[in-house]
Protein backbone atom coordinates (compact mmCIF):
# COMPACT_ATOMS: atom_id res chain seq x y z
CA UNK A 1 0.00 0.00 0.00
CA UNK A 2 0.95 3.61 -0.53
CA UNK A 3 1.14 4.49 3.17
CA UNK A 4 3.66 1.69 3.83
CA UNK A 5 5.75 2.88 0.87
CA UNK A 6 5.75 6.46 2.23
CA UNK A 7 6.67 5.19 5.67
CA UNK A 8 9.58 3.14 4.29
CA UNK A 9 10.83 6.13 2.25
CA UNK A 10 10.69 8.33 5.34
CA UNK A 11 12.56 5.77 7.47
CA UNK A 12 15.15 5.37 4.72
CA UNK A 13 15.72 9.12 4.52
CA UNK A 14 15.88 9.40 8.30
CA UNK A 15 18.42 6.57 8.44
CA UNK A 16 20.58 8.31 5.81
CA UNK A 17 20.38 11.60 7.71
CA UNK A 18 21.34 9.94 10.99
CA UNK A 19 24.16 8.09 9.24
CA UNK A 20 25.39 11.40 7.78
CA UNK A 21 25.33 13.09 11.20
CA UNK A 22 27.06 10.11 12.84
CA UNK A 23 29.78 10.08 10.19
CA UNK A 24 30.29 13.84 10.51
CA UNK A 25 30.63 13.48 14.28
CA UNK A 26 33.12 10.66 13.87
CA UNK A 27 35.20 12.65 11.39
CA UNK A 28 35.18 15.68 13.67
CA UNK A 29 36.34 13.60 16.61
CA UNK A 30 39.02 11.74 14.64
CA UNK A 31 40.47 14.67 12.74
CA UNK A 32 39.78 17.61 15.01
CA UNK A 33 43.26 17.81 16.58
CA UNK A 34 44.83 17.83 13.11
CA UNK A 35 42.48 20.56 11.94
CA UNK A 36 43.43 22.88 14.79
CA UNK A 37 47.04 21.66 14.88
CA UNK A 38 46.97 21.10 18.61
CA UNK A 39 47.82 18.30 21.00
CA UNK A 40 45.54 19.27 23.86
CA UNK A 41 44.57 16.61 26.37
CA UNK A 42 41.13 17.77 27.46
CA UNK A 43 38.13 19.50 25.99
CA UNK A 44 38.96 22.50 28.17
CA UNK A 45 42.51 22.61 26.81
CA UNK A 46 41.25 22.24 23.24
CA UNK A 47 38.67 24.96 23.80
CA UNK A 48 41.28 27.32 25.19
CA UNK A 49 43.61 26.62 22.26
CA UNK A 50 40.83 27.09 19.70
CA UNK A 51 39.79 30.37 21.32
CA UNK A 52 43.39 31.62 21.34
CA UNK A 53 43.73 30.80 17.66
CA UNK A 54 40.49 32.61 16.87
CA UNK A 55 41.49 35.65 18.95
CA UNK A 56 44.78 35.88 17.05
CA UNK A 57 43.03 35.59 13.68
CA UNK A 58 40.41 38.16 14.70
CA UNK A 59 43.11 40.57 15.91
CA UNK A 60 44.88 40.25 12.54
CA UNK A 61 41.59 40.84 10.71
CA UNK A 62 40.86 43.98 12.73
CA UNK A 63 44.39 45.23 12.17
CA UNK A 64 44.10 44.77 8.39
CA UNK A 65 40.71 46.52 8.43
CA UNK A 66 42.04 49.48 10.43
CA UNK A 67 45.07 49.73 8.14
CA UNK A 68 42.73 50.01 5.15
CA UNK A 69 40.71 52.72 6.87
CA UNK A 70 43.90 54.71 7.43
CA UNK A 71 45.45 54.09 4.02
CA UNK A 72 42.31 55.07 2.10
CA UNK A 73 40.96 57.77 4.43
CA UNK A 74 41.01 60.24 1.51
CA UNK A 75 38.62 58.00 -0.44
CA UNK A 76 35.29 58.25 1.40
CA UNK A 77 33.36 56.18 -1.13
CA UNK A 78 35.82 53.31 -0.75
CA UNK A 79 35.64 53.54 3.06
CA UNK A 80 31.84 53.59 3.00
CA UNK A 81 31.69 50.50 0.79
CA UNK A 82 34.39 48.72 2.77
CA UNK A 83 32.37 49.20 5.96
CA UNK A 84 29.23 47.87 4.29
CA UNK A 85 31.15 44.88 2.91
CA UNK A 86 32.67 44.08 6.30
CA UNK A 87 29.30 44.17 8.07
CA UNK A 88 27.87 41.88 5.38
CA UNK A 89 30.89 39.59 5.61
CA UNK A 90 30.20 39.05 9.33
CA UNK A 91 26.64 38.01 8.49
CA UNK A 92 27.94 35.79 5.68
CA UNK A 93 30.51 34.18 8.02
CA UNK A 94 27.80 33.42 10.57
CA UNK A 95 25.57 31.97 7.85
CA UNK A 96 28.42 29.74 6.65
CA UNK A 97 28.84 28.45 10.19
CA UNK A 98 25.13 27.61 10.25
CA UNK A 99 25.52 25.73 6.96
CA UNK A 100 28.60 23.87 8.16
CA UNK A 101 26.77 22.81 11.35
CA UNK A 102 23.10 22.78 10.24
CA UNK A 103 21.63 21.14 13.31
CA UNK A 104 18.85 22.72 15.35
CA UNK A 105 20.39 21.00 18.38
CA UNK A 106 24.14 21.16 17.68
CA UNK A 107 25.31 20.12 21.14
CA UNK A 108 23.23 16.96 20.85
CA UNK A 109 24.26 16.23 17.26
CA UNK A 110 27.94 17.22 17.43
CA UNK A 111 28.63 16.73 21.11
CA UNK A 112 30.74 18.68 23.54
CA UNK A 113 33.34 19.39 20.87
CA UNK A 114 30.85 21.52 18.90
CA UNK A 115 31.98 24.95 20.24
CA UNK A 116 35.58 24.04 19.47
CA UNK A 117 34.68 23.00 15.94
CA UNK A 118 32.82 26.28 15.42
CA UNK A 119 35.84 28.25 16.62
CA UNK A 120 38.10 26.29 14.27
CA UNK A 121 35.85 26.98 11.29
CA UNK A 122 35.41 30.62 12.31
CA UNK A 123 39.20 30.97 12.55
CA UNK A 124 39.61 29.53 9.05
CA UNK A 125 37.04 31.96 7.61
CA UNK A 126 38.59 34.89 9.48
CA UNK A 127 42.06 34.14 8.12
CA UNK A 128 40.64 33.95 4.61
CA UNK A 129 38.91 37.33 5.06
CA UNK A 130 42.12 38.87 6.39
CA UNK A 131 43.90 37.79 3.21
CA UNK A 132 41.12 39.36 1.15
CA UNK A 133 41.46 42.65 3.04
CA UNK A 134 45.24 42.64 2.73
CA UNK A 135 44.85 42.31 -1.04
CA UNK A 136 43.21 45.74 -1.03
CA UNK A 137 46.45 47.19 0.32
CA UNK A 138 48.30 46.62 -2.95
CA UNK A 139 46.31 48.09 -5.80
CA UNK A 140 48.41 48.70 -8.88
CA UNK A 141 48.01 52.20 -10.21
CA UNK A 142 46.82 52.22 -13.80
CA UNK A 143 45.22 48.75 -13.60
CA UNK A 144 41.64 49.83 -14.20
CA UNK A 145 40.27 46.28 -14.02
CA UNK A 146 42.15 45.69 -10.77
CA UNK A 147 39.71 47.95 -8.97
CA UNK A 148 40.68 50.16 -6.11
CA UNK A 149 39.78 53.57 -4.78
CA UNK A 150 39.23 56.44 -7.17
CA UNK A 151 39.01 60.17 -6.61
Amino acid sequence: PLSIQLFLNLVSRLDLHLLYLSMKKLLLILFFPAILQINAQSTLDMSSQAYSQFEKADKNLNSAYKDLLVKYRDYPNFIKKLKIAQRLWIKYRDALIDVEFPSDEPRLDYGSIYPICVLGFKTKLTKKRTTELLNYMSYEEGDVCGGGPVD
